[in-house]
Formats: structure tokens, sequence, C-alpha cells
């Protein structure tokens, strides 16, 4: 029995303007200044009063979050994580419920401070203003707010902090607690592992013709939930450098690399790791170039097992995957069959099924970019 390793939270960034983006009021009336006044001064005593400004705004979030009284520290898990980008300061963190249920809580707090809050997990977003929300109510639904999510998403991600890319991504794994994100993230961030749902060749319009997804089906599929977006990565293997193997050691669950490759079998060529089970799922070809399936916990060996892992594969990525393995195997093998040499007819069939087998392999390297040539992972084993 598969061990379920889901954790229960929602990633929140709670935060304010920097002074690139805004001066806070507050801070300039504490120093009797005005934004007209700070603008006479000069580049090097301006940036230095900006990184004062940046410091108090944060100061004042960090006393909100913490105070017992307002009640948001007692749903705080684990550590804030401080962020500055172009525009924002704030914080990221993990808290046990979403953000209609902490809705009361931020507020209370805006009574005091003037604050926005992003649910990640659930996509919701929100400016509280004076102990009210700026747009009337708590906003549900709405698209705009979606784009707004997914581009602030993509900007903290950007800043390639460790542990903040570890809030904002990491859902489960079975490592020990505390030993997880750093690895994670490094593994995640590494040139050798890919995102299924965030890449660019991946889609119809824009990449090669053999596409996974379009992009109205991914922007259907946001309505829903971006969660998927950041739940499958994949990986060469054979391309893999002895750091990534470490860092999979790291956050894998004990046992995991003896599933994968078991002593005296053929090792998979690709991985694919599923965030939300802590689990990973290795293809690679067998006797004949047949296609057989591994995991990490040894629960799968064919894609009728597979049902939970692929749940929040939407546009059955990891199916389509699989296909284009198993079809360019099947080509190769058949072209080995051939003997073109003197062979008019040989010749074509063989430039034939080279052109079809070509074009499951550039299906392959748009997902993955680092595959290896069908001819080099095949065991050559006829």
């Amino acid at each position: 029995m598969a061990q379920k390793a889901i954790k229960d939270f929602y990633s929140y960034a709670v935060f304010g303007d920097n002074f690139d983006s805004r001066w806070d009021e507050v801070f300039l009336e504490k120093r009797a200044l005005t934004e007209d006044s700070v603008d006479e001064l000069g580049d090097e005593q301006k940036q230095q009063l900006g990184d004062e400004n940046d410091q108090f705004v944060l100061k004042q979030i960090k006393e909100l979050l913490d105070d017992d009284s307002y009640g948001a520290s007692h749903e705080i898990l684990d550590e804030l994580v401080s962020f500055r980008t172009d525009n924002l300061v704030g914080f990221v963190f993990k808290a046990k419920q979403n953000l209609k249920k902490m809705d009361r809580i931020f507020l209370k707090m805006s009574e005091t401070y003037n604050i926005y809050v992003a649910d990640f997990t659930s996509r919701l977003y929100q400016l509280y203003d004076q102990g009210e929300h700026d747009s009337g109510s708590l906003r549900y639904d709405k698209e705009d707010y979606y784009e707004f999510i997914d581009d602030l998403l993509d900007e903290l991600l950007a800043l390639e902090q460790d542990n903040l890319t570890a809030i904002l991504l990491e859902k489960a794994t079975q490592a020990p607690q505390g030993s997880v994100p750093e690895d994670l993230a490094r593994f995640l961030a590494g040139k050798n592992v890919f995102n299924l749902y965030r890449n660019e060749q991946m889609i119809y319009e824009r990449g090669a013709s053999e596409g996974y997804y379009t992009e109205a089906k991914l922007a259907k599929w946001d309505k829903r939930d971006v969660l998927y977006r950041y739940t499958y990565f994949a990986f060469s293997f054979d391309s893999f450098e002895e750091e990534d193997m470490q860092l999979l050691a790291q956050f894998m669950p004990k046992g995991y690399h003896d599933c994968l490759f078991p002593e005296g079998s053929y090792e998979p060529n690709l991985g694919i790791l599923n965030l939300s089970t802590g689990q990973i799922v290795g293809f690679g070809f067998g006797r004949k170039n047949r296609v057989f399936i591994v995991s990490s916990d040894g629960t799968m060996n064919c894609m009728d097992d597979m049902s939970g892992f692929c749940n929040l594969d939407h546009g059955n990525v990891i199916g389509q995957i699989y296909d284009a393995l198993e079809k360019a195997g099947d080509l190769h093998w058949d072209m080995a069959c051939l003997d073109p040499e003197g062979n008019e007819k040989g010749a074509e069939e063989q430039e034939a099924l080279l052109e079809e087998m070509d074009k499951h392999f550039c299906k392959l390297k748009a997902a993955v970019p680092t595959i290896m040539e069908i001819g080099e992972m095949s065991p050559a084993n006829f």
C-alpha cells in the first residue's frame, strides 16, 4: 500500500508595496516627509531611505502576523520567508486554512495596516484596506485575479530563493520534515528537470506541430486550480549528473532507488516526479524496445496503475509521453529489422520509418529537452 504524503496546507503571500512602486504613507509621516520632498533627494539618499521604507513595511506586516490577538499566528505553519521583488515586499508562508476562512483575520489586521494577501493554493487574492475589502467583498472566481496570482507566483519563483520556492511548490514528500526544502528546490531548479505544464514548447501553437495542449485548454484548467501547473516534473535519467541523484536521495523515501533501478533489470530512461504524491514514475526500453514502467514505491508497473499519480494531469501529458516513447521505440525496432542494402524498396521504407520516428522523438524532446536519441536509449537487445 502506497504511503499517502499529501500535506494539508495553503501557500500564502502577505505583502505591501516597495518604495519603487509607492512610498509608505505611515513611514513618510513618521519622518515628517512627503513624496515631493523625497523626490528632491539625491539618488544615494533616496535609495537609503527606500531601503528603510521597505524594512518598515516588512516590520509592520510581521508584527501583524506574529500578534496573537489577531489569530494568524495560530494558523501559520513553519517560518515566515521574506521576499522583495521590483514592486513588492512581504512574506511567504504556509497556513492551515484557505483565504475564505482566514478572511476575518486579515480584515481585522488591516484596521491597523493595509495589506495585500494572495492564497496561491486556492487562487484567491485580496487587498485589505482599513478593515474592509477594497473591492467591497472577498473576490471569488475573477479571471483577472487568476492572472495576477499566476504572474505573482512566477515573479516569486524567479527570485530562486530555495526556502521560498519550497513553500510555493512543495505539496508533499515523504522525507523527514526540515530536510526537504533546500534539496527539493535545488532539484527542481536544475538544468535537467522540466515542468510539464509550464513549457511553451509543449503548446501546439508555439512549439512543434506535435504539441501536448493548447493555450485555450490551459486557460480552461486554470479556472479550476493552478496547482496542476506545479505538480509534474520530467527528466532524463540518462542525462543526470551525480548531483541530481544526490539531491533525489535527500528528499525521496528510503528504498526508492531499488524500486526504480532493480538489480539485474533494464533501467528507466525517463522519470516523472509528482509533487502532490511524492512519487516518481520511470519509463524505459526493454527487450525489442518494449516500454516498461517502474515507480519509486513499487506500486506501478503499467498505465492502469497510474490513475492516482495522473490525478492532476488534465492534458494526459504523461499518457502522451508514454505513447510517443512506445511508438518511437516500435519504429526503431522496425527499422532494425529491415535490410535496405541493395534494396530500393527497403531503403524507402526505412526513410519513411525514420521520418515517422523523428516526429514522435520531437514530441518527446519538447517535454524533456535533454532526452537521448532513441538509438542511444534502446538496449539493442533484439
